[in-house]
């Protein structure tokens, strides 16, 4: 009501708002011009962590690769080993040969398996022995036994003639 009957106030009013309103604009100008030099500088940034990233990539899985065929080479060879052992103290057992190595083994199957053939092994022998102690006690006394038998025709000859003496006398 004011502007209608004095245009100053309405003029003065509109000029407040324009300058007010180019602060504003001027303050998003520069907010935009700020946004656009970190966005640009952002998308540099990212252009080299993806340059980086492409160039680090290849590499890092060539050596997983190389470390997992490493790994997996030095667990095949520890196996492969653990079990050549349990075919070579099989062999030796099937040639004869009951002496028993010692090994190191380790916590897994192979290794109990490793340990129950030394340990049949060494039972088998003890066996063995066992029975080699027997069949020498039944030799040496199959032996005494032959002994006596070849000396009891000499013994009953000498008996008969004892016999013979005394009735003679």
């Amino acid at each position: 009501e004011m502007a209608r009957e004095d245009q100053s106030i309405s003029a003065s009013a509109m000029t407040r708002a324009e300058r007010a309103f180019g602060v504003v604009a001027e303050r998003l100008t520069e907010l935009a011009r700020r946004e656009q030099e970190l966005s640009e500088q952002a998308s540099g940034e990212a252009a080299d962590d993806f340059r980086t990233i492409a160039f680090l990539m290849p590499i890092v899985i060539v050596l997983s690769i190389a470390a997992s065929l490493a790994i997996t080479m030095a667990v095949r060879r520890s196996l492969l080993g653990e079990i050549g052992a349990i075919e070579a103290a099989a062999s030796s057992l099937a040639s004869g040969d009951l002496t028993v190595r010692a090994r190191v083994d380790g916590d897994d199957e192979i290794a109990a398996t490793s340990r129950a053939l030394d340990d049949s092994i060494r039972n088998l022998n003890l066996s063995l022995r066992t029975i080699l102690e027997s069949a020498r006690t039944i030799g040496s006394a199959s032996r005494e036994i032959a002994l006596g038998r070849a000396g009891l025709p000499a013994r009953a000859g000498v008996r008969a003639s004892l016999e013979q003496t005394a009735t003679s006398m």
